[in-house]
């Protein structure tokens, strides 16, 4: 069963390693290394969420403070539903406490899984940005209010 937390520096290499798998193809020639993580985590307005299965990172995802109350998650890496559940709902909680009235989710369109997550949470499709970072990329924008 996975453990969900916050993650710190010293899991920035394990961060690197799921992200470049996961998005390595799309963001050539950008790497995610993990001095690209480390850079993240010391600002004071970045949060990596991490799922630790058998001392193994497998899940991660990231949230940036963006506005005065609104947040952003970026990077996600969900291996199965249940954990991206989990790991969503970990960040949620963080970011309620620090005040985020507005969370946004931009997914790949094509990335079935995720998607799912994000609708079962209740979050609702904002916009379709076709070709958005690249041609043949296109985006699905979901938006969740918290309470």
């Amino acid at each position: 069963m996975a453990r969900y937390k916050l993650a710190t520096i010293k899991e920035a290499s394990g961060i690197a390693k799921i992200l470049q798998k996961k998005y390595g193809k799309h963001y050539k020639p950008t790497k995610f290394t993990p001095q690209f993580v480390k850079e993240r985590l010391r600002r004071k307005n970045v949060f990596y969420v991490i799922a630790v299965e058998n001392n193994k990172i497998v899940g991660t995802i990231r949230a940036t403070i963006i506005d005065i109350d609104l947040a952003e998650f970026r990077h996600e890496v969900f291996p199965n539903l249940e954990i991206g559940k989990s790991l969503i709902e970990k960040m949620l909680f963080i970011l309620k406490k620090k005040r985020m009235r507005k969370i946004v989710a931009r997914t790949i369109s094509t990335d079935r899984l995720e998607n799912k997550i994000y609708k079962n949470l209740r979050f609702r499709k904002e916009g379709y940005f076709k070709d958005h970072y690249r041609k043949g990329m296109s985006i699905l924008q979901y938006a969740k209010f918290l309470k």
